[in-house]
């Protein structure tokens, strides 16, 4: 039993870690399509990088940096 609670604690922490690189990562490519429509880049080309729908792309324009929060 307490090699099963080892070993859930091990996949709790790497799944933690997981999910934090996964937020900046998801931060970093919010702050990268922002940047792109202010460069000129359009929906479509973004959407065709992405692989964004209209609407996931609309919340990626729209989150606010963790700073602003």
């Amino acid at each position: 039993m307490t090699e099963n609670l080892d070993e859930l604690e091990e996949a709790v922490a790497a799944l933690r870690g997981v999910t934090e690189e996964r937020e900046r990562l998801i931060r970093r490519r919010d702050e990268l399509i922002r940047a792109a429509l202010k460069g000129g880049a359009t929906w479509v080309q973004i959407q065709g990088v992405t692989g964004l729908s209209p609407r996931g792309l609309s919340l990626a324009i729209n989150r606010l940096p963790e700073e602003l929060n």
